[in-house]
């Protein structure tokens, strides 16, 4: 008995989770033990080092002024979907599915809100 299934968009989904798991293996095999630490939440927090020298009262008053703005590390699926979307628009389809398949996942739904930060530096990256 022979059984046929046509199903090309089967065939396109398993194809393009293969690439994932390619692009996701590629990645990985190229960090370090601290890397996945970091990626997977556990890296223990080292407290700064106190500086050697006392603060001079000049020293005091530069670090009163106040700095940049700092970017933005806490981020909501709307920032990333919206961000995507827009990654999608300008540099096409294909690359917005590139930066979902290195985070190893299909869609933005997919995504835990521990992996938000890294795809907003990914999408960033992609951009112009």
């Amino acid at each position: 008995m022979k059984i046929t299934i046509d199903a090309p968009e089967l065939v396109d989904a398993l194809n393009f989770w293969a690439g994932s798991i390619n692009a996701l293996a590629a990645r990985l095999g190229s960090l370090t033990d601290e890397d996945m630490a970091e990626i997977l939440g556990y890296a223990k927090k080292v407290p700064a080092a106190e500086p050697e020298n006392p603060k001079t009262p000049a020293a005091e008053s530069e670090s009163e002024t106040p700095a940049a703005e700092p970017e933005q590390t806490a981020y909501t699926y709307d920032d990333v979907f919206n961000a995507l979307q827009s990654l999608r628009e300008m540099m096409g389809r294909e690359t917005a599915k590139k930066v979902l398949a290195d985070m190893g996942v299909v869609k933005v739904s997919a995504l835990v809100p521990e992996q938000y930060a890294q795809t907003m530096a990914l999408i960033k990256r992609a951009m112009p």
